[in-house]
């Protein structure tokens, strides 16, 4: 996550890049003494959270985050003042902040409040994936589609095409089909000792990706159980069972993650890409 501060005290502007760094909370990427300043820069840089004072130089914190709100609904602000009238801070809250945090600085109370900021954009990100792919499943399919391209078009629809893990899945993948292993034979440290001098990296790396996946199934078949995605994958690259498990985490009703099987995952990817 990007952060930006503005504080018109550099010692709390230090303070707060080493809380961020040391916890690795975000990247620092610029700072401001000034409302007026501030209000440029995050014009310039756009970051996903800005740390803000209440009260600063040219133009005051509720001033700014109601400016920048219009133009940047998706920033997430969190108000740090030694303000603590009660209207004053309801005008800040008004204006859009998402938290507000009393000075003299607590590190606990900001890694806690940055993480929960983090984890509500991540959410939101999420959420707005889900309801656009409800919304539109087409991908742009070639006649000739070949391998890459299928399992390509496979991890759009989990969500995770994107992700770090999803390049080692594809090569994986390939490697199983083009040497038509049973999926009783193959091992995965084998296959990624070839192409991997960490293959335990390799395969961690899969299978945070994998239960990414299993996770954004789970969040589709709580919008809709009947959606396309979620029947074709539910059960095909998972156990159902650990989807409901995760579908029950989802909704608050379970502490219990649900669990990926990644030869099943890795394999009903083979499975599929053979058959289409």
């Amino acid at each position: 996550m990007d952060i930006f501060i503005i504080e018109d005290d550099l010692n709390i502007i230090k303070s707060l890049s080493y809380i961020i760094k040391d916890n690795a909370l975000g990247n620092v990427i610029g700072s401001a003494i000034t409302g007026k300043t501030g209000l440029k820069k995050i014009k310039e840089l756009i970051p996903d959270i800005v740390l803000v004072d209440y009260l600063l130089p040219e133009i005051d914190g509720v001033t700014l985050v109601n400016e920048l709100k219009n133009i940047f609904p998706n920033i997430s602000f969190i108000m740090i003042s030694h303000v603590n009238s009660k209207d004053m801070i309801a005008k800040a809250y008004k204006s859009g902040i998402e938290y507000y945090i009393n000075k003299p600085l607590n590190v606990i109370e900001i890694e806690s409040i940055i993480n929960k900021v983090k984890s509500n954009i991540e959410k939101e990100k999420k959420l707005t994936y889900i309801k656009d792919l409800i919304e539109s499943q087409s991908f742009p399919i070639n006649q000739s589609i070949n391998c890459e391209e299928c399992l390509k078009k496979v991890l759009y629809k989990l969500g995770i095409v994107g992700e770090n893990g999803a390049n080692d899945i594809i090569i994986t993948v390939t490697y199983i089909m083009k040497n038509d292993i049973n999926a009783n034979d193959f091992s995965l440290k084998d296959i990624c000792s070839i192409y991997s001098s960490n293959p335990k990296s390799m395969e961690q790396r899969m299978r945070r990706t994998a239960y990414l996946a299993l996770s954004n199934i789970a969040n589709i078949g709580l919008e809709d159980f009947m959606n396309d995605i979620f029947m074709d994958y539910s059960n095909s690259l998972f156990n159902f069972e650990q989807v409901r498990i995760e579908m029950n985490y989802l909704k608050g009703k379970s502490p219990k993650k649900g669990k990926v099987n990644l030869k099943k995952f890795l394999y009903g990817l083979t499975y599929y890409c053979e058959n289409n």
